[in-house]
């Protein structure tokens, strides 16, 4: 019985040692780049921030009008309370419209943040799409096996023998932009 469970075993173990020796490993070529860095040297990404300010700062402003009426509401609130007669349901009321005004601020706040974040999401995810496509160019064209975002903080350790293309990407970044805004040749 023992013989028939140790030969199997034997072979198994015969199989892996004759395959791993059969096969060859391949080199890694693995080069790092700062896709923050090709993300801010871009025009385009100027362009999404800009629009981005004149979003944020419209909502800024109606929430700054929500807090001035809601100022406005409290003080009225302080001054009713300071009086001398003081009627019970007119204290419940002003004090519910500020609860009510303090909501709307908490939830308008919330929604235009949702809705800056959306935006944001909709105006750089074709850049860093773009980014992403031209960083694969590259890394064929130079024969890498893997590139290895560093602006990500993943990175742990970085040898002396990795490759920064990080310059080498924001130049086919470049010449892409290029192709792409060059004028068409008229059909004849």
């Amino acid at each position: 019985m023992k013989k028939w469970i140790l030969t199997p075993a034997i072979l198994l173990a015969m199989t892996t040692v004759a395959f791993a020796q059969g096969t060859k490993v391949l080199p890694q070529k693995i080069g790092f780049a700062n896709l923050r860095m090709v993300l801010d040297s871009l025009p385009m990404k100027d362009s999404a921030v800009a629009q981005l300010k004149i979003l944020n700062d419209y909502f800024s402003q109606d929430i700054a009008e929500m807090k001035k009426e809601y100022e406005a509401k409290l003080m009225e609130y302080d001054a009713y309370i300071k009086s001398a007669s003081v009627d019970p349901l007119i204290r419940e009321m002003q004090e519910n419209t500020l609860k009510t005004l303090e909501e709307n601020i908490g939830n308008k706040t919330q929604k235009y943040q949702e809705l800056i974040q959306r935006k944001q999401n909709e105006l750089l995810q074709p850049i860093l799409d773009s980014i992403k496509a031209n960083t694969k160019i590259v890394a064929k064209q130079r024969a890498y096996t893997q590139i290895i975002d560093i602006s990500s903080d993943i990175l742990i350790y970085n040898g002396s023998n990795a490759d920064d293309i990080t310059n080498i990407v924001i130049a086919q970044m470049r010449a892409a932009a290029r192709k792409s805004s060059a004028p068409k040749a008229m059909p004849r």
